[in-house]
C-alpha cells in the first residue's frame, strides 16, 4: 500500500513538473549590435533578465499589473499571439543637443487572452517594456498595484535621489556601496543610476511615456529594487508654500483610473559599458509620445536674465533695487543689460502680479509696458506662475499672458506626480503651444518624454538647483556632476547657472536674503 501511495504521489509530481515545464514560454529578443540580448518568461508570473554580452546585468524579475477586477496581467497569462519587428528611422528634435537622432530598436509583442498586450524594446543602449490594454470597450480601467522588479547582478553601488514623501523632486543624492546598503523600504525618485563595479557596467533605471499614471519611485524590497508609486488623490486641499499648491490630504486604495486601451509607461533599464555613453543617450526622448506641434518655428531655446536669485538686488544701480523695490523701471534696466549683453531673454519672477489673481496686477509694475520695451530691444518676456492658479482658471491666465506679449510661462509648485495631476502637465503643454508660448516647469516632477510632444518646453527643474545655495551646500559640484549621468537623461535642467559669485567650500556662507555666492569655480559653472 506504501509504494503504491508512493508511486501514485511520484507519478502525480512528474505531472506537475511537466504541467508546469508546458506553461513555461520563454521568449529571446536581442539588440540591434546583438550585444544586449533580453529572456522573457511566461509562466506562472512574466518574467525579464538581461544579459550583456554573455554576462547577466539584470537576473529574472517579476512584472505584472493587478486590476480592481481582480485580473492580474503578468500572472498565469495565456499569449495568444507574438509578433516581432525592427525599426530604425530618424527623429529630429526641434531643441535639445541633436537635430537628428536614430530610433533604433528591435521590438517584441506579447498578446495575452485576457485582453492586454506587453510590449519590450531593445535598443543598442538598453531594453524598455510597457504594459498595454486591449479593452477598448472599457472606459474605466482601475490599476489597483503594479510590480516591475528590478534585479540588478553583483550588488551595484547606487545613487540614490531618495525621499520620504511623494511632493519634491530637489532632492540630495544619496551614495549606496551597494543594494545591500539599503534599508528595506527606503525609496528614491528615477532616474536612478547603479554601477556594477565587477563587471563595469552601468544601469539607469528610469521610465518614459507617462500619462495618466503616477511616476514611478524605486524601493528596496525583498533585497531588490522595485517601483513605487503614489496612489490617487481622494481629498486635496490647498496648503503647503502661501498656501497656493496643491496638497492630497487622503488617498484612495488604486494608483490610476485609465481607458481600457491605455498603454501604460515604459519602464526601462538603460545599460552603459563607459559613463559617457549615458551622456549621449536619448532612450526616454525616443520612447516617448511622437512631435504633437507642427508650428515650431516660434521656439527659440536661449539664455534668460533673472531677479529672484539674488534678490534683486542691484548694487550699482540709480534707483532703488531689491524685492521690496519691484518696479517697470527695474525690470527695464533688466532688459537694457540683456539687450547690451546679447541674451534673448527676461524672466520676470514672483511679485508682478497676485499670485491667485493674474488680473490683480502689482501697481509698481506695468508688466504690460515691460513687455512692449522688451520687444522694442529684442528682449522676450517670459512670466511666473503657479501651476494651481492654471489649473483653477483653464487658460484664462494664458489668454492674457499671450496677449501681452509674452514669449513663455515658467509654471511653479506642481509638488506631485500622481494620476490626477500628471495629465495637467500634457494639458498645459497644450494649451500653451496652442498660445505660442514657451514653457520652464518648475517645482516639478522628473521629465519622462513630454518635451519630445510637446517641445515648447524648454526645461524642467526636478533636482536640487542653484537656489539652495542660499541656504546650504547640498547643491555642490559633486552633486551636479551626478545628476549629469541620471537626471539629465530625461531632459534639459532649470538650474540657473551663472551667480559669478564663487567660493571654495571652507569659505562658503549660505544667504538670504542678500547677494547669495555659489560652490565651485567659474569655470565649473
Amino acid at each position: 500500500m506504501r509504494k503504491k501511495n508512493f508511486f501514485l504521489l511520484l507519478v502525480t509530481l512528474c505531472l506537475c513538473i511537466f504541467a508546469q515545464a508546458q506553461m513555461l514560454s520563454v521568449y529571446e529578443l536581442s539588440s540591434p549590435n546583438g550585444q544586449l540580448v533580453l529572456t522573457v518568461e511566461n509562466g506562472r508570473v512574466l518574467q525579464y533578465s538581461l544579459s550583456l554580452e554573455g554576462r547577466s546585468v539584470i537576473h529574472p524579475s517579476d512584472i505584472c499589473m493587478t486590476m480592481q477586477n481582480g485580473n492580474i496581467w503578468g500572472k498565469n497569462g495565456e499569449v495568444v499571439g507574438t509578433s516581432t519587428s525592427s525599426t530604425s528611422e530618424k527623429v529630429y528634435p526641434v531643441a535639445g543637443n541633436y537635430r537628428e537622432l536614430t530610433d533604433h530598436y528591435n521590438e517584441l509583442s506579447l498578446k495575452f487572452k485576457d485582453g492586454y498586450s506587453v510590449i519590450f524594446r531593445m535598443y543598442n543602449e538598453g531594453m524598455a517594456y510597457r504594459f498595454c490594454g486591449n479593452l477598448p470597450e472599457q472606459d474605466s480601467l482601475i490599476v489597483v498595484d503594479e510590480e516591475a522588479s528590478f534585479n540588478l547582478a553583483d550588488d551595484p553601488a547606487v545613487i540614490l535621489p531618495e525621499t520620504t514623501n511623494f511632493t519634491a523632486w530637489e532632492l540630495s543624492n544619496v551614495l549606496y556601496e551597494g543594494i545591500s546598503k539599503i534599508e528595506e523600504h527606503k525609496y528614491g525618485i528615477t532616474p536612478t543610476l547603479f554601477t556594477n563595479k565587477m563587471q563595469n557596467v552601468r544601469v539607469v533605471v528610469a521610465e518614459s511615456d507617462l500619462n495618466n499614471y503616477p511616476g514611478m519611485y524605486l524601493r528596496k524590497e525583498d533585497g531588490k529594487m522595485k517601483g513605487y508609486w503614489a496612489t490617487y488623490p481622494k481629498k486635496i486641499e490647498m496648503g503647503s508654500w502661501g498656501n497656493f499648491i496643491t496638497v492630497v490630504k487622503e488617498r484612495e486604495n488604486y494608483l490610476a483610473r485609465t481607458a481600457g486601451n491605455h498603454a501604460f509607461p515604459w519602464r526601462m533599464a538603460i545599460v552603459a559599458k563607459d559613463d559617457k555613453e549615458l551622456l549621449t543617450n536619448e532612450m526616454i526622448y525616443l520612447l516617448a509620445k511622437p512631435q504633437q506641434i507642427k508650428d515650431t518655428d516660434w521656439i527659440r531655446p536661449g539664455k534668460a536674465t533673472w531677479e529672484w536669485w539674488h534678490c534683486a538686488i542691484l548694487e550699482k544701480a540709480p534707483f532703488p533695487s531689491g524685492h521690496q523695490n519691484l518696479s517697470t523701471q527695474m525690470y527695464k534696466y533688466y532688459i537694457d543689460f540683456a539687450s547690451e549683453n546679447k541674451i534673448p531673454y527676461l524672466l520676470v519672477d514672483a511679485g508682478w502680479s497676485n499670485v491667485f489673481n493674474h488680473a490683480d496686477l502689482n501697481k509698481n509694475i506695468d508688466i504690460k509696458e515691460v513687455i512692449r520695451y522688451g520687444k522694442e530691444k529684442k528682449v522676450g518676456v517670459w512670466l511666473w506662475t503657479v501651476a494651481a492658479t492654471l489649473f483653477q482658471h483653464p487658460h484664462c491666465y494664458l489668454d492674457s499672458i499671450s496677449k501681452w506679449g509674452a514669449v513663455g510661462v515658467k509654471i511653479d509648485f506642481f509638488d506631485r506626480d500622481d494620476a490626477q495631476i500628471i495629465p495637467q502637465y500634457e494639458n498645459l503643454a497644450k494649451a500653451c503651444a496652442e498660445r505660442h508660448l514657451m514653457v520652464d516647469f518648475h517645482g516639478c516632477s522628473k521629465p519622462t518624454g513630454l518635451h519630445r510632444a510637446y517641445p515648447n518646453i524648454l526645461s524642467y527643474e526636478a533636482m536640487r538647483c542653484a537656489e539652495c545655495f542660499k541656504w546650504d551646500t547640498t547643491s555642490n559640484p559633486d552633486y551636479q556632476l551626478q545628476c549629469i549621468f541620471a537626471r539629465m537623461l530625461g531632459g534639459g535642467i532649470d538650474y540657473t547657472p551663472g551667480s559669478m559669485r564663487n567660493s571654495t567650500l571652507e569659505k562658503f556662507k549660505p544667504i538670504d536674503p542678500g547677494l547669495p555666492s555659489s560652490l565651485g569655480t567659474r569655470s565649473h559653472e
